[in-house]
């Protein structure tokens, strides 16, 4: 069972219909979390979303390197510029094996282990931080009422 910590997060309706004698009464309690709970969804396929983007580029960096790409070239450029900011950590980490013009880029090997890392543990944050859980109960009370109730509420009137 658990507890919500924030009553006012919480939305109580009751329904009592009376049909051919029979009473039914039913209370819907709902946590009304689902909107952060949204966000936070939301929030995690961004960062993953931005941090695959980025594992991508990384990745077609280190094929293009394997490939020995021509780094004149607009495409090949635009990408060793734009993850040249997020490979600038790792430079000097280890030695890039080069045979021939090919060249094998450990650092950003070692940087997209790292991005991916890094990438879960913010989403593993946004989670241990915002998170509520949401529970929601339905409690449905069916009475069968006599004739005798009727005529004494019509009584007590």
């Amino acid at each position: 069972m658990s507890v919500n910590t924030h009553p006012f997060d919480q939305r109580q309706d009751v329904r009592v219909k009376q049909q051919s004698g029979v009473e039914r009464r039913e209370i819907v309690t709902e946590d009304l979390n689902a909107q952060r709970l949204q966000t936070l969804e939301r929030v995690s396929a961004l960062v993953t979303f931005l941090f695959s983007l980025l594992e991508g580029l990384i990745g077609l960096r280190v094929l293009l390197k394997l490939m020995e790409a021509n780094p004149r070239n607009a495409f090949a450029s635009s990408i060793y510029n734009f993850t040249n900011l997020f490979l600038a950590p790792f430079s000097g980490l280890t030695i890039n094996p080069n045979a021939g013009g090919i060249v094998l880029e450990i650092t950003s090997i070692v940087a997209m282990i790292v991005y991916a890392l890094l990438a879960w543990a913010i989403i593993r944050l946004v989670w241990l931080v915002f998170y509520q859980p949401s529970n929601r109960t339905v409690t449905t009370y069916e009475r069968e009422r006599s004739p005798l109730d009727d005529s004494r509420k019509a009584t007590e009137k």
